[in-house]
């Protein structure tokens, strides 16, 4: 059952950032989908509902941060909430695993590739907007694999 339910939420992070590619917007009945898998998947783990709640609302502090603030300083909106409702469900995902190691590492893998990303695609000026959801997906698999 747990490796069914692993292949799901993997195929909907896919699914999910493919939408979140073509369309820069992210349907709130996937992100929706997505946060109950995520939490049958950390109940099955044998975690408590107390400690995914702290992990599920610990993990989208940075993004609250940005979506708050920089958006207001650099007069620009620098994410959607499609993505912090997102990052919610992986936090849900992430809470067996030591909560700020976990953390620190999810976000350091996702940024570093979307600057890269962003860089060559700024560089070749072929978009201004960059995708978040699909470096989210990619940190969270290679933290699924190597933590």
């Amino acid at each position: 059952m747990e490796k069914l339910l692993i292949c799901c939420l993997v195929i909907l992070m896919l699914f999910l950032s493919i939408e979140d590619i073509q369309t820069k917007e992210i349907s709130n009945f996937g992100n929706l989908l997505l946060l109950f898998c995520s939490i049958l998947y950390s109940k099955l783990l044998g975690n408590s509902i107390g400690n995914i709640l702290i992990s599920m609302s610990t993990y989208i502090c940075p993004l609250i941060f940005l979506y708050g603030y920089l958006s207001d300083f650099l007069k620009k909106e620098i994410l959607g909430f499609g993505d912090i409702k997102f990052v919610m469900a992986i936090g849900t995902l992430m809470t067996s695993y030591n909560l700020w190691l976990s953390m620190y590492y999810f976000y350091m893998i996702s940024f570093l590739l979307a600057s890269m990303v962003g860089i060559c695609l700024l560089y070749r000026k072929r978009e201004k907007e960059l995708a978040m959801l699909p470096y989210f997906s990619i940190s969270f698999c290679v933290l699924k694999i190597f933590l």
